[in-house]
Order: C-alpha cells, then structure tokens, then sequence
C-alpha cells in the first residue's frame, strides 16, 4: 500500500462520516433546532469556525473515527430552557426525523454513488452492432462502417446480448460463400454481403470486425440499475448482521477503522476508481444501517427512546437515558479498540 491510497481510504471514511452528520444537521435546522457543534471526529481540536449566521461551532477533531452533531440540551446555559430551538424542545416526531436523518442520508448518498457508477461502468443489454473495423479488411472493403447495428447474418435475427452470431454464420460459411450482413444505419436499412478470408493466426476465416452487445445505461437504466443493486447490498448487510449478532458468525472477519482503511487501501489499488466507488456504496449502506440498530448510543437506540416518550407522552429521565448511552458508547469504544488491536497484529502478521 503507498501513503497516497491510505489517504484516499481515511478520506472516504470521512466524507461518509460527514455525510451522516450533515444529515443530523440539516434536518435539524430545517425544523428550527439549533446545533451547537457540528464536528468530524473525535479527541483535541485542531480546526473549528464557528458560524454567525447559525451560532453552530464548525470543528475538526485529532481522532478521525467519527463525528457526531450536538444540540442544545435542556441544561444548556446558553439558551433558555423555554427556547424553541432547543432539542428537546422540539415536538417527538421532529425529533425522531432528525435521529434517522443521519442513516438516511448515508443511503442516498449510496444510492446516487450507484447511479454515477451506473452510469460511468455499467452496461445494459444492446442490439449487436459493430464495434470496429479492421483497415483494409474484407468488412472494411465491402462498406461496413463501426456504428452499423446488426439485425440479421445470413438470416439469422440477432437478439439483445447476443454477440456471437455472427462467429457462428462465418464459422459455417464454404470458402468463397458472402455472409449477408443486413445492418441498420442512421435509420437505414441495408444488406452488405461480406466475403471472409481466412486468417492463418486466428486459423479460421474472418470479416475483420468486433461486435459489441452491450451499452451504457441510459439514465432511467441506471437509476433503476442502482436501486437493484442498493436494495441487494443493504439486504446482504442485513442478514450478515443478523447472522453475526444471533449465531456469531464472521465474528473473526470484523475489522475496526484500521482494517477498513487497510480494505479499502488495498481494493482501491488493484481496482481503480470503480472499486472505490463500490466501497463506498457498500460502507455507506453498512453506516446507515449499522446506526439504526437499537444499541445504546446509536441512532436506532435514540430512535426508541423517542417512541417511548410519544408512547408514554413524556420524555424518559434524561439522567437514565445519558447512562445507558454513556455505557453503550464506552463498549462500543472498547470494542473498537480490541477490532484495532486486532488488525495491527493481522497487518503484522499478514
């Protein structure tokens, strides 16, 4: 791995980071909620703006391992406690759309990296058509220009996908014996009979052309392509959980931020710009639905805590509820520093 890609890899971490909490934030303040810090990371400051417009605190913490979005509480001395901005002043299902907000953002942001990919890698299903054609070779002699779609070789009607038509018609051809390419171009039809020559390298006869048969998606294709491919990923993910949390299994395969970055690093490397993206995809997916479970301190644990308050149609005791986020917070961070511990000694190791 060279230090080039390890940025790149820390750096698409914190863009999905922010994305999550740029959720949180926006949300809020579409709704009147005031944020008191928006940050990217945890640990000491070293970058922090704070805006005169919202009063909100932009910083840049030492740990990039997080961020979070913080807001007023009812024991915040600067603002009143009867403030209307303030969180917990807000009504529950405000409240509720701001703490899944993060999640949902995570997904879109899946969602519109899969269409750029869609549209940029993918490929769909075409009418065969010919890609190229060699100088000077029989294809090129008898007028067939690159860009001709093929309809039918000698009577036989291609369909979508199908590349392999015509090897097949010139492969069983007499020596001597046209193929009859009827092709369509710039919405004319036309037949152009095609002689091959047999080629001493490739040991049979050719026409000198490459055929393609499949395109680029157009942009309906590619949104739709992308919701497939979304709704497969989070599907995955979801059951891997499942499989993880209620039988244990791939406990051993669980990596913390440095094995990710050590993932992505490496994938990123061998795979260019399209495995980046796909990385992306799937960790962002893997963000949002991770924070929607219901452990203490993430979102989904927030989530139930504000359906208990609109069920009971008053709030849960702050102090109880701080507790049981403070514990959560301090195993999930024990856990990430033994996941940490663990892929050093497999990069060791490895």
């Amino acid at each position: 791995m060279t230090i080039l890609f390890v940025l790149l890899a820390i750096l698409l971490l914190g863009l999905l980071i922010v994305a999550h909490e740029l959720g949180h934030f926006l949300s809020a303040r579409a709704q009147g909620i005031a944020v008191k810090e928006f940050s990217v990371g945890f640990g000491p400051k070293l970058l922090q703006r704070k805006s005169k417009k919202s009063e909100t605190l932009f910083s840049l913490r030492g740990i990039p391992l997080g961020g979070y979005c913080a807001f007023y509480d009812e024991d915040a001395d600067t603002l009143d406690k009867d403030d209307p901005r303030r969180f917990g002043a807000a009504r529950v299902w405000k409240r509720m759309i701001v703490v899944l907000a993060g999640s949902i953002m995570n997904i879109i942001l899946a969602f519109l990296l899969a269409i750029v990919l869609n549209l940029a890698y993918g490929a769909v299903p075409a009418q065969p058509y010919i890609a190229d054609v060699v100088a000077d070779s029989p294809a090129a002699q008898a007028g067939v220009q690159a860009g001709d779609v093929l309809i039918s070789v000698g009577g036989w009607y291609l369909e979508e996908g199908e590349a392999g038509g015509l090897s097949e018609v010139v492969d069983q051809l007499d020596d001597g014996q046209a193929a009859s390419l009827w092709v369509m171009r710039d919405g004319q039809g036309m037949c152009i009979n095609v002689v091959p020559e047999y080629n001493e390298t490739e040991g049979r006869s050719l026409i000198g052309v490459s055929i393609a048969a499949y395109a680029r998606p157009n942009l309906f294709q590619a949104v739709e392509g992308a919701w497939d491919s979304c709704v497969y990923a989070s599907t995955v993910i979801a059951e891997s959980l499942g499989q993880l949390i209620f039988h244990g299994e791939g406990a051993q395969d669980v990596s913390g931020p440095v094995g990710v970055v050590q993932v992505i690093a490496e994938q990123t490397q061998s795979g260019g710009l399209y495995m980046y993206l796909s990385l992306a995809i799937l960790i962002s997916i893997n963000l949002g639905i991770i924070n929607l479970l219901p452990i203490p301190g993430l979102d989904g644990s927030r989530f139930l805590f504000l359906v208990a308050e609109a069920v009971r149609r008053k709030p849960i005791n702050k102090r109880v509820e701080g507790a049981i986020h403070a514990i959560g917070f301090a195993l999930m961070f024990g856990l990430l520093i033994l996941f940490t511990f663990r892929d050093i000694q497999r990069i060791i190791g490895g």
